[in-house]
């Protein structure tokens, strides 16, 4: 039930915002659209929460990851074996997973 008063007043949201822009601006119906559709999914409930409080901890969890591989090899010469690229490689999926998570949090207000 929550999800879809949220859903409805985020795309309430949309609207007055695109009611606000200039008059004849045909960017902002296709804007809205796809703001609205980020909205949605970013907001589907999964579990009870929506999508980006998964993504939130799934984004964290890999910030944590990648440190702790960089402090393992600067502390333990036993772990120097763990390969430099591995760290890089969690670093670009961290990353890549907090772009996607700051993305489909703001598609909400814009």
């Amino acid at each position: 039930m929550e999800s879809a008063s949220a859903g409805a007043s985020i795309a309430t949201r949309l609207e007055d915002l695109c009611l606000l822009a200039r008059a004849g601006e045909e960017g902002c119906l296709d804007r809205r659209r796809t703001m609205h559709t980020l909205a949605k999914w970013a907001y589907t409930s999964i579990l009870g929460h929506p999508l980006v409080f998964y993504l939130g901890i799934l984004t964290y969890a890999a910030v944590t990851v990648t440190a702790g591989v960089a402090l393992l090899r600067a502390k333990s010469a036993r772990m120097r074996r763990i390969p430099a690229t591995l760290h890089r490689r969690l670093a670009v999926v961290a990353v890549g997973l907090a772009t996607l998570h700051g993305l489909l949090t703001l598609s909400a207000y814009f």
